[in-house]
């Protein structure tokens, strides 16, 4: 049986102007669909409006990775959401030490600006400074599982695969849930989320399942920081 989690978020409302009532009649069928992803019987973690790197999808489910998300939040650094400092923990390792020169050629980043960046972190705790001059990052910076971003729409198929074409910059893949179709619409969406290895939900069912895709760790860690925010920073106010 999946364990499944469905948490609420404390930050992802923010931007969020208003939700069509016909969107949130198709969440029972979005929720079923993630109880069903692949892998989903290692557990779930689902976060309904969580803010991403970039838009707002309906859900957020962690397919996997409980493990990892417990070592972040016991880790206590604020969650980091800084492209630059995404950057500068993507490229560090627990532990392999790694060099401000090596840094610097990674991240193409001006020494300075990288030398201020590092202090920063390590007054957070983020990272470490070896008795060589060198950098670690915290064990805990691990992210783990699998993020999928769900978005529901009853209509406007082609705006709704644009917003779930954004969320996979930083989301391992998409599952599009959608209403009732004819048979054109149907077969466009069908097409374009086969040739995306997207998921594809219809009318209550399963067209496809979206497949594993490959991410870059800078990916994988931006996503596993904000999914941590959603789930441990107090709500702006207003936002409630």
């Amino acid at each position: 049986m999946t364990d499944f989690s469905l948490l609420p978020t404390s930050s992802g409302r923010a931007g969020r102007r208003f939700e069509a009532v016909g969107e949130r009649e198709l969440y029972p069928a979005a929720v079923a669909a993630i109880a069903t992803l692949p892998g989903a019987a290692s557990g779930l973690t689902v976060v309904p409006e969580m803010t991403g790197p970039l838009g707002i999808p309906d859900f957020v489910a962690l397919v996997g990775g409980q493990r990892n998300l417990d070592a972040r939040a016991r880790l206590r650094v604020p969650p980091i959401l800084s492209e630059l400092d995404a950057q500068i923990i993507a490229v560090l390792h627990p532990q392999a030490p790694r060099t401000v020169e090596y840094l610097q050629a990674q991240i193409q980043m001006r020494q300075d600006l990288l030398k201020s960046r590092l202090s920063s972190l390590r007054r957070s705790g983020a990272v470490a400074e070896t008795s060589t001059g060198a950098w670690v990052r915290d064990p805990g910076f691990t992210p783990g599982g699998s993020l999928y971003a769900v978005e529901a729409k009853v209509r406007d198929f082609p705006r709704a695969l644009k917003q779930a074409r954004r969320y996979r910059t930083w989301a391992m893949n998409y599952v599009l849930v959608l209403g009732p179709l004819g048979p054109r619409a149907a077969k466009q969406a069908t097409e374009e989320v086969i040739a995306d290895g997207g998921g594809l939900v219809i009318d209550g069912k399963w067209v496809r399942k979206p497949i594993v895709r490959r991410q870059t760790t800078l990916q994988r860690i931006q996503a596993f920081e904000y999914l941590h925010a959603a789930l441990t920073t107090p709500p702006a106010l207003g936002t409630a």
